[in-house]
């Protein structure tokens, strides 16, 4: 599937989720504790997610059952993917039930997808000249690396990557400035202040 195929079916399913939650009334007169029972529901689908992965990395002898599981037919990559549909669709869900009560999700989130590319620093050139070997020369700087990190530069986007030697996820450069989203809450909605 391509990307932009990929971009417009979340739109479709974002959509769909949407329509869901207006027929079942999901998005009238949410509380605090409809928020606190959707983010049950995303626990489940993570928590399923995880299980999934992990027995794809256990031998099938080694696993545990649950209940009343039928391990005979458990495909971990199925369910790997259904956690991962499920927890789009229940992640989709508390935004609308959070947007539904006045919190402005979509600028909070594009101000945390602005703000998570920042962990990528463009690559800046210092440029001497050397009369003695009659040449420019160009050298990256890179001093923003954060420590235990291995970095590499992207020449396709023009930046650094930094990554956390112990598990690779991408690290944050030292200058890195944290997003705000002061403003786009609901002050006061969880402790019933509203």
């Amino acid at each position: 599937m391509g990307y932009n195929k990929m971009e417009d079916t979340i739109q479709e399913a974002y959509k769909n989720v949407k329509l869901f939650n207006k027929i079942a009334g999901n998005l009238d007169n949410v509380t605090p504790e409809s928020i606190d029972n959707q983010m049950s529901f995303v626990f489940e689908e993570l928590t399923e997610g995880i299980s999934a992965v992990e027995r794809g990395l256990t031998p099938r002898n080694e696993w545990t059952t649950f209940d009343d599981e039928n391990l005979e037919e458990y495909d971990p990559d199925v369910e790997l993917l259904d956690a991962a549909c499920d927890m789009f669709v229940t992640v989709a869900g508390l935004m609308q039930k959070l947007e539904a009560t006045g919190f402005d999700v979509s600028g909070a989130l594009k101000k945390v997808n602005e703000n998570n590319l920042q962990k990528f620093p463009p690559i800046e050139y210092t440029i001497t000249h050397n009369p003695e070997q009659g040449r420019v020369v160009a050298k990256a700087k890179h001093d923003t690396q954060p420590p235990n990190t291995t970095k590499y530069s992207d020449d396709r986007f023009g930046v650094w990557v930094f990554k956390d030697v112990a598990t690779g996820k991408i690290k944050k450069p030292t200058n890195f400035v944290p997003v705000n989203l002061s403003g786009h809450e609901v002050a006061g909605f969880l402790s019933g202040g509203v």
